[in-house]
């Protein structure tokens, strides 16, 4: 009763907002991200011909990864012919909407699984060769992403089985369809989470060659000066002796055989050390 009380609120809610549109809120931010990233491809691989290195998994992936985009919102922006970014009540092709969404979720779901293979392909160009360990990780996270990426695709595909329940009901009973709902929470939570974890992989790694390089820099302790190498006991021996040898040498001055007698201070005494 409760359902059917939302569904004529809604359907009395856009019968009253007909003349509602998102139509430039669908094409502005499409069509300048989408020259963002061209842009940023583009130069990553200018800078390789540049650099002359050939192309490796993680550039394809991204470039695969850029196609499949513009695939997306190609068809995204054919959904605007068939409703997109105006009320359902208004949808006069269902068939045609029911494949536009389809596809766009298909094509979004390979998008983000080759974009989070490209940054774990250029990790492991990175770090993987002198980390084997960090390698099986990130092996590890790549057959995940894969196999959710999978999952996720499947299940919009067979959503309803066969696909057509959804713009035509069947008329021998309900049609046979998963909770679609709790798929795309699902799919939400795991992209979210593989982000965090993606992101947070060479963390560590980081680190501890920013330590190793902050260690380098640091002077030796054969390199420092001598008293900065000593204890307290031994600076304090150092300077009494210093201050006894100073006063020898005054005492030294200051005797007749200073003016011109022989002096029993030898040369090698704690005068010359000092002087």
């Amino acid at each position: 009763m409760a359902d059917s009380q939302e569904s004529a609120d809604a359907y009395e809610y856009q019968k009253a907002h007909l003349s509602d549109n998102k139509k430039a809120e669908i094409i502005a931010p499409t069509v300048i991200f989408l020259a963002i990233a061209y842009t940023a491809v583009f130069l990553r691989y200018k800078s390789r011909r540049i650099a002359r290195i050939t192309l490796k998994a993680d550039d394809w992936c991204i470039g695969l990864a850029l196609i499949t985009t513009t695939c997306f919102i190609i068809v995204y922006y054919l959904g605007i012919k068939y409703g997109m970014g105006r009320h359902e009540i208004l949808i006069t092709d269902p068939k045609a909407w029911v494949i536009i969404i389809v596809s766009t979720q298909v094509l979004y779901s390979i998008s983000i699984c080759t974009i989070k293979l490209s940054i774990l392909f250029l990790y492991d160009r990175i770090f993987g060769t002198p980390k084997p360990m960090f390698r099986h990780i990130l092996r590890a996270m790549g057959g995940f992403v894969i196999a959710y990426g999978v999952a996720g695709t499947l299940g919009t595909i067979l959503q309803c089985v066969p696909l057509s329940d959804l713009w035509k009901p069947p008329s021998n009973g309900p049609p046979v369809c998963i909770d679609f709902g709790t798929l795309v929470i699902t799919m939400g939570v795991l992209n979210i989470v593989t982000d965090i974890t993606i992101l947070g992989l060479p963390i560590p790694l980081a680190a501890s060659a920013y330590m190793e390089n902050s260690s380098k820099m640091q002077p030796h302790p054969s390199d420092q000066p001598i008293h900065r190498s000593l204890s307290s006991p031994q600076k304090l021996k150092i300077t009494a002796a210093t201050s006894q040898a100073r006063q020898s040498r005054r005492h030294a001055q200051d005797t007749p055989e200073h003016h011109g007698q022989p002096s029993s201070v030898s040369s090698s005494g704690p005068a010359s050390l000092w002087g």
